[in-house]
């Protein structure tokens, strides 16, 4: 059997320049996003939780709008 091929990828945000802020507003527009998100039901309990423990938009979509309006997030 051969082995499978590995593959490594890149961390994008080990050389971000600027410091690793939460805006002022990320647990309050998270609790509306989760909300949005959840009413979709597109997935099923456990991967909805997994999902949630993940908290991809923390990582991703708040880093470059540390200094972004409420109403922005």
């Amino acid at each position: 059997m051969s082995a499978l091929p590995q593959f490594c990828l890149p961390d994008p945000v080990s050389l971000w320049p600027w410091p690793r802020t939460l805006n002022q507003y990320y647990q309050e527009a998270k609790s509306e996003s989760d909300d949005w998100l959840h009413d979709f039901e597109v997935l099923d309990a456990k991967s909805q939780r997994a999902f949630d423990f993940c908290d991809f938009r923390k990582h991703i979509l708040h880093l470059p709008l540390v200094t972004g309006a409420e109403e922005h997030l």
